[in-house]
């Protein structure tokens, strides 16, 4: 018999799956016999010229073959490679989070242990300059960032023949400097006043948090401002009081390291 005619394997960027495609030759034929090997393995056969390989193992190459069979007569056996998508990593998790660097994980895809692949990490603040860099593990620690800033940060598993994963992103603030020159002045019985001067990086959406102990470790209470300047009121008079200052980026939660100053009323 005809040996089967344009044998096409196309995965359509599924993680489990194989679609096989091929035109009939002239001539008699009774059936074919597609295989698939692998991780996993497979026989199909039947006369149609569409087989599909389903409950595949993600990230995989696999051979297929095709062979025309008429009665005891074989064709020759067509042979075509192709590979299954990867999966995606599972979810970000942030290990830590400094002024310039931020180290991360995530979870390993799904399926996909013992198997050879890489990461790309997509990570920006401004999203006209991304920048790319790849990891062989399930972590990265990203150097050179830039304090306060919102970084958008996206990661890919790379598989077999360099296909590309669904992406999964988390985005993360870095911590601000500290501001600097902290000082009292202006004091009564029962208030102190502070300023301060911003700190390195400085960037027009951040606040400041001041914080007032009584004791190194006991809050009074605390206060956000937007300017370079605070003043603490409610005090008591004779009272030793630690005035603790944080730098606060946009989402309100991240803070930079405290800088302090100690007066009496």
């Amino acid at each position: 018999p005809g040996q089967a005619v344009g044998v096409t394997v196309n995965n359509y960027q599924s993680v489990n799956s194989l679609v096989v495609n091929w035109a009939a030759p002239s001539g008699n034929l009774s059936i074919y016999n597609v295989t698939i090997t692998g991780d996993v393995n497979g026989t199909s056969q039947n006369t149609s010229t569409q087989v599909t390989f389903t409950n595949l193992l993600p990230g995989r190459n696999y051979t297929v073959t095709v062979q025309t069979i008429s009665g005891s007569c074989n064709s020759p056996i067509t042979t075509v490679t192709e590979a299954t998508y990867p999966t995606s990593p599972g979810i970000i998790t942030f290990n830590t989070v400094g002024t310039n660097t931020t180290t991360l994980s995530w979870v390993e895809p799904v399926n996909m242990t013992n198997v050879t692949k890489s990461y790309n990490i997509i990570y920006y603040w401004n999203a006209s300059s991304p920048i790319t860099v790849t990891s062989n593990s399930a972590n990265v620690t990203l150097l050179s960032l830039k304090s306060g800033s919102n970084y958008n940060i996206t990661v890919v598993t790379v598989g077999v023949r360099g296909y590309l994963s669904t992406p999964v992103s988390r985005s993360v603030f870095t911590k601000p400097l500290p501001v600097k020159l902290p000082q009292y002045f202006n004091v009564t019985s029962t208030s102190v006043s502070l300023n301060w001067s911003r700190p390195d990086e400085y960037q027009s959406s951040y606040t400041y948090r001041v914080q007032t102990n009584v004791t190194s470790s006991t809050m009074l209470n605390n206060i956000t401002v937007t300017n370079e300047s605070a003043t603490l009121v409610n005090l008591t008079l004779g009272g030793t009081y630690t005035f603790l200052i944080y730098t606060r980026a946009a989402d309100n939660v991240t803070e930079s390291d405290s800088v302090s100053v100690t007066t009496c009323t």
